[in-house]
């Protein structure tokens, strides 16, 4: 039977870890949110993962063996209680698929007429 289950990956891997589980048939779910940051001195929307490293996949451990999915490029491990990979329940999945947040911005991201420190050392 189908279940969600949650996987850490490895740091800067999360893309390549979900390219190639759906390349096995596993369903994987990234719950993206849209932040306000500076980038290059300029205020950019970013899309971010909401949970970094983290990736809910689902699948039937009769098909698709965990051992299989741990083995995946990208995969550090699942997220375990005891031995067991922690089963994830479905209506958490359904709310995190529908949740829309609103744009967050970067607490360290200044506005017009914030007051800043610049720090620096001399040359």
């Amino acid at each position: 039977m189908q279940s969600w289950y949650l996987l850490y990956c490895k740091r800067g891997q999360l893309q390549r870890a979900q390219e190639h589980l759906e390349r096995q048939a596993v369903n994987c779910l990234t719950p993206m949110i849209t932040l306000e940051k500076m980038v290059r001195g300029k205020r950019t929307a970013v899309s971010e993962p909401l949970f970094p490293n983290y990736l809910f996949v689902e699948f039937d451990p009769e098909v698709i063996h965990t051992t299989t999915i741990n083995a995946t490029r990208g995969v550090s491990h699942f997220v375990r209680f005891g031995a067991h990979p922690a089963t994830v329940p479905s209506n958490v999945i359904h709310q995190l698929s529908v949740y829309k947040p609103e744009g967050i911005v970067d607490p360290e991201t200044p506005y017009p007429g914030d007051s800043v420190i610049i720090t620096g050392r001399r040359i």
